[in-house]
């Protein structure tokens, strides 16, 4: 009998899905994910770089590592602006909140344009992104880190 109340038991906390405080937490990372696109759109750069935790570490594809806040916004600040953004949307595939800290991956969208010119294509990369919950209780990213995917996805897909 002892056996078969623990099976139920741990059927039950299993079948019970991720406790509310994950749910919060991955709705709140997704509703800041909304927020950085919104942000870089708008290219407020200081709101960008607040995103990160102090000592944040950025991956963009072929640079080195830019550790950080400060390096961070200099890096978003200092990126071209001959092109207008038409499109910035983060779609996260998975969250996984263990505690204090949150992995998040999936795919983000862009589209620019250049003035005086149609509307570049749709790219697509993907990404990898370490939060952490701040002395506050407010999520920042730790690390984050993209690359581009398959140029034949860019050539065949609209988002």
């Amino acid at each position: 009998m002892k056996i078969f109340i623990k099976i139920f038991l741990l059927a039950a906390v299993i079948g019970c899905g991720a406790p509310p405080s994950e749910d919060n937490a991955a709705a709140a990372i997704r509703q800041l994910s909304g927020k950085f696109s919104s942000d870089y759109i708008r290219s407020d750069f200081e709101a960008i770089a607040n995103a990160y935790a102090e000592d944040a570490v950025i991956m963009p594809p072929g640079r080195d590592a830019i550790k950080g806040r400060k390096a961070i916004f200099d890096f978003w600040s200092g990126l071209p602006k001959t092109y207008r953004l038409l499109i910035q949307r983060i779609e996260p595939d998975t969250i996984f909140v263990m505690g204090n800290e949150a992995h998040d991956y999936g795919y983000f969208f862009t589209q620019s344009q250049k003035e005086g010119e149609d509307a570049g294509p749709v790219l697509s990369a993907k990404y990898y992104i370490v939060w952490e919950k701040d002395k506050a209780g407010d999520w920042k990213m730790k690390m984050d880190m993209w690359n581009m995917r398959n140029p034949e996805w860019n050539n065949n897909q609209n988002p």
